[in-house]
């Protein structure tokens, strides 16, 4: 059968009419300063290194960065709002979809994606267009929530692609990455309504770009 990219256009333009930017956290906050000193600080990525923060939300992780002298920092948000929010901060950010970017092949030296991919409708392509963007050894931070948690991300209207970990390890290598780490990463979220703590569980892996996809 032969493939309809119209008709698949049309599919994922009325997917993205749906995307709506979650509100800003004290728990995503706190918890994004968390990974950047367990995962991302011993990596000690050059202070010129080209980094992009991919569906990078208000800011927080730009926060960190800015805070911490890195000079080459670009984050993408996929709705206008958070975009108003980190450019008020003096972020440098673009509108773009998490993953269709503007970046020229083999030019990024860092990817930070946190709580990103399960918003993709197809993951795999998606791994395979950051490895297009990522230089040769260059690395990725990838955090996904676990299935089942209590908070229930499955149910999340911006979510569709909650993976278990072994799908999402197997995925990266697919995608042409070697696993350098992986960490299944507890946290205490609170419901807003009742007040009542649960644990939340993610997976984080950093991983590397050691072989390029051909699909030209």
């Amino acid at each position: 059968m032969k493939f309809d990219s119209v008709k698949f256009k049309l599919y994922y333009d009325f997917i993205l009419t749906q995307v709506y930017a979650e509100p800003e956290s004290d728990y995503n906050k706190i918890t994004t300063q968390e990974i950047y000193d367990l995962m991302i600080k011993p990596l000690k990525l050059k202070k010129s290194a080209k980094i992009l923060d991919v569906g990078c939300g208000p800011g927080y992780f730009l926060d960190i960065m800015k805070e911490n002298k890195y000079k080459n920092v670009v984050g993408t948000a996929g709705t206008d709002i958070d975009i108003d929010i980190c450019e008020k901060k003096n972020h440098n950010v673009r509108k773009e979809d998490i993953s269709f970017l503007s970046d020229e092949d083999e030019s990024l030296d860092f990817i930070f994606c946190r709580q990103v991919l399960e918003h993709s409708v197809f993951p795999y392509i998606t791994l395979l267009e950051y490895n297009r963007v990522l230089k040769q050894d260059a690395q990725i931070y990838i955090e996904t929530p676990a299935p089942y948690n209590e908070r229930n991300h499955e149910s999340n209207l911006n979510h569709y692609s909650v993976l278990t970990d072994k799908m999402l390890m197997n995925l990266l290598v697919r995608a042409g990455f070697d696993l350098d780490v992986s960490n299944n990463l507890e946290s205490t979220a609170k419901d807003k309504k009742t007040g009542r703590e649960f644990s939340e569980i993610s997976y984080g892996i950093i991983a590397t770009k050691k072989r390029s996809i051909d699909v030209k």
